[in-house]
């Protein structure tokens, strides 16, 4: 009989915290659990559409091969974006018209980015997918996403640029630890 109440409770507490974060989400507000930025909630602002480079982004990937790749090591999740997938939080590093160079690390516009240096294998032992050397000449509505918080984040070192229509908006860190 005690563990049964025992599981109601826990059971009630478990329903809480759910519809505590549906409410949250509501109101623009996103945790990430993900190692490219800090753990935390964020709250995203679908007004601001201005792409501007170091901007922090809420951004839905595409379905790609490279992103399917991605879901089955586990790198990201189902969620609620067209393609499927979670949205990613990443820092918009290239924006339209820049150069961007992939090789051992990225150079955007001939200068090399903190942090961007492009591994041949993940923390896991799992073989990342990308051309040796690569260049890119961002068109009007492409974009290059980088963290700058890991060097060992899934972004576009790996998947290339991203259309600017899949930004659902600015993202700022409300309580990260």
């Amino acid at each position: 009989m005690k563990s049964t109440k025992k599981y109601k409770w826990l059971g009630g507490i478990f329903f809480m915290v759910v519809v505590i974060l549906l409410v949250l989400h509501q109101y623009g507000y996103r945790y990430n659990a993900t190692p490219s930025y800090p753990v935390g909630f964020y709250k995203v602002n679908t007004a601001d559409n201005q792409i501007r480079r170091g901007k922090l982004v809420l951004v839905c990937p595409p379905d790609t091969k490279a992103f399917k790749e991605a879901n089955k090591k586990s790198y990201i999740h189902k969620g609620f974006c067209p393609s499927g997938y979670q949205p990613l939080i990443k820092k918009i590093a290239g924006v339209p018209g820049d150069r961007i160079i992939v090789d051992r690390f990225v150079y955007i516009n001939g200068i090399k980015q903190p942090k961007s240096r492009v591994y041949d294998v993940d923390p896991q032992g799992y073989k990342l997918a990308h051309t040796p050397k690569k260049e890119y000449h961002l068109g009007s509505n492409q974009i290059f996403l980088l963290s700058d918080y890991n060097d060992k984040s899934f972004d576009s070192r790996y998947f290339g640029p991203v259309n600017t229509n899949l930004i659902q908006g600015a993202i700022t860190p409300v309580k990260v630890w």
